[in-house]
């Protein structure tokens, strides 16, 4: 198999479909070429042991994960050996290379890469001492700090044949997400540092094209100084389409899908809050404004700027479900404009003042009690949450649920309240232990009686596979859609046989209205079944669009310069008395806006063709641009 020989290779199929099964098949059909090579002396870092082993690096929560699929996968067929394989997890793991070496598989997390790096360079760590036939990274989107992370730094100095990166979300924030990965595959020079920037980041981010910023042999530094030829210069697409490895859940082949799974739908179901809650979170947002509006006060959000608007919209978000915290409100009523939540951020001692707009006495004491009144109470999202679903289990008394919410503070007080409404629950949380985490999702998937699985979307987003449910409640909206889709694709995926329904819970003029509205005006709907629009068809809308505008700007500029031109005509008509308007002045309007028509169209062309590389970067989902940040904070309408 060609795909077997690569020796660097992105697989970054959609969510849901297989990317575990291919890497397994890869690796058993591998195994006939890999051939162990016997060394003299003690293996070290300097002197490895050759081993036709594949290391597998991976997240904590998806070694329980992979154990299972090995096993499943290898033993299916009679007669076949099942692979050797290896969790190197725990105090009690081996020291001796030469143990490794004598495995097909040997599975280990990110957090031991990371305990295993040292500064200098040298690792005493066995995985190093051993010349892997492969490394696959799993997730690999979390090696994204590049030559910052120590991570990253210990995986790429451990000897390999081959490298294979696996990520359904290569691009988790911005562009650059790519670089290390790139890196990390070997792939020289164009995962270099300095090359990625100069000839890809730049061109892309600053709208230009590589053959029009480039000469035929650009420097792209380095204490050598060295040069890249011109023809070693291809667009991003290209290099990706000869590196990546990408299936998608609409894809078809001869008219057919791809991979055959269940229907999804997708809907929006909308929160009104109730008095009280209304009256807390028109607090929070308006302390949220004037916390944030001298850091949006710029042309540009700074680095530096990003954690502390994220922090100013956390109280915003959590009050919009009715889950205001008393820290927050405390934080509030205080004006202080540096206060964090417990058990979503760090508690913060600093201290900036008391911002402008703090409430009154009056105030602060109706806001205390309506937060009293509050927290005795069943939230209304979680009341409408808890309606639906008791709804979904009369009609479908199989029915079963996924819940993500995006706080992880929350799930032990949702499982809680859903348990108490009569829908028996159990939850994942980030401390659990992967043991602990296996019980759980075996308590959800084989016990009839269990409704619910509660977990924060970042615990769930990756590695597991839930297809004993067959609806997913997201109590939040979310602007970064392939995390939100990767959730959702722990349901949705191969395995279920049931229809998936996906039901968005949003509060109405609230600020999770504005990350709904958000969504849609990058061209990304929350309705879209898990796939959608292609960066392509969303320019060419936007492109659309912008002539529509320029068109219609264009036709009330003619308006009002011709209501001017008449005004003027009157005024000179006056002057001159009865003998009319001076020779050649309305022949000369008439030729201009002649002129006008007959270019309009070339000039929207124009227009829309100098803006369009500009998308690239502008239209990319994962960026966060300062108007954004004024849109969530309600700053704009």
């Amino acid at each position: 198999m060609l795909v077997a020989a690569c020796l660097a290779l992105l697989l970054s199929h959609s969510s849901g479909l297989g990317k575990t099964v291919e890497v397994i098949a890869l690796i058993v059909n591998s195994l006939s070429v890999s051939r162990v090579i016997p060394i003299v002396g003690q293996a070290t870092a300097a002197n490895p042991v050759s081993s036709r082993a594949t290391l597998i690096v991976c997240p904590v929560s998806l070694l329980r994960q992979w154990e299972a699929e090995l096993d499943r996968r290898t033993t299916m067929r009679p007669g076949v050996e099942p692979l050797k394989v290896l969790r190197w997890y725990g105090a009690g793991r081996t020291r001796d290379p030469r143990v490794l070496a004598k495995y097909d598989v040997v599975l280990t997390t990110y957090g031991i890469a990371a305990f295993s790096a040292s500064k200098d360079g040298v690792t005493n760590s066995p995985l190093a001492a051993v010349n892997w036939f492969r490394i696959c990274i799993d997730e690999s989107h979390y090696i994204r700090g590049g030559r910052t992370s120590a991570t990253f730094r210990f995986l790429k100095a451990v000897p390999s044949r081959r490298r294979w990166s696996v990520s359904g979300t290569p691009i988790n924030q911005r562009l650059s997400d790519f670089q290390p990965q790139l890196e990390f595959l070997g792939l020289t020079p164009f995962g270099a540092p300095a090359v990625w920037e100069g000839h890809f980041a730049r061109p892309y981010t600053t709208g230009g094209t590589l053959t029009a910023n480039f000469s035929s042999k650009s420097r792209f530094g380095g204490s050598n100084g060295a040069l890249l030829p011109h023809f070693l210069l291809p667009s991003l697409g290209v290099l990706l389409k000869h590196l990546l490895i990408r299936h998608i859940k609409a894809q078809q082949l001869d008219g057919e899908p791809l991979v055959a799974l269940p229907a999804r739908s997708s809907k929006i179901v909308p929160v009104s809050l109730s008095a009280d809650e209304r009256l807390l979170y028109g607090a929070f947002e308006k302390h949220s404004r004037l916390s944030s509006e001298p850091l949006v006060a710029t042309d540009k959000v700074c680095r530096r700027h990003i954690f502390q608007l994220t922090q100013n919209l956390l109280p915003l978000r959590l009050a919009a479900g009715g889950a205001a915290t008393e820290a927050h409100l405390s934080s509030m009523l205080a004006g202080d404009t540096d206060a964090q939540a417990d058990g979503d951020i760090k508690q913060s001692k600093k201290k900036k003042g008391r911002a402008a707009g703090v409430p009154t006495n009056a105030e602060a004491t109706r806001l205390k009690a309506a937060f009293k009144r509050t927290t005795s109470m069943t939230s209304s999202k979680l009341g409408r949450l808890i309606s639906d679903m008791k709804r979904i289990k009369e009609a479908d008394p199989v029915a079963k649920f996924c819940v993500f919410t995006e706080f992880g503070s929350l799930v032990g007080s949702i499982t809680s309240t859903l348990s108490s409404a009569g829908l028996p629950s159990v939850f994942l949380a980030g401390h659990m232990t992967g043991q602990e985490r296996g019980k759980v999702i075996d308590r959800f998937s084989s016990q009839a009686e269990v409704a619910a699985l509660v977990l924060a979307r970042r615990t769930g987003a990756v590695g597991l596979t839930l297809t004993s449910a067959n609806h997913v409640m997201l109590l939040e909206p979310g602007l970064n859609r392939a995390t939100e889709d990767q959730a959702v694709g722990r349901v949705h995926r191969l395995g279920q046989t049931r229809p998936v329904h996906t039901h968005t819970y949003v509060t109405s003029a609230s600020v999770d209205e504005r990350m709904v509205d958000l969504r849609r005006r990058k061209g990304e709907t929350l309705t879209s079944g898990g796939d959608v629009k292609s960066a392509e068809e969303v320019r060419a809308e936007r492109r659309e669009a912008r002539r529509v505008y320029l068109r219609e700007r264009r036709k009330e500029l003619r308006l009002a310069a011709k209501a001017a031109r008449e005004a003027n005509n009157r005024m000179r008509r006056m002057a001159w008395g009865s003998g009319g308007v001076p020779p050649g002045s309305a022949g000369d309007d008439e030729e201009e806006e002649e002129a006008e028509d007959e270019t309009e169209d070339e000039s929207d062309s124009d227009a829309s063709d100098e803006e369009a590389e500009k998308d690239r970067y502008m239209d990319d989902p994962t960026v966060t641009r300062l108007e954004e940040w004024r849109t969530l904070l309600g700053m704009v309408d």
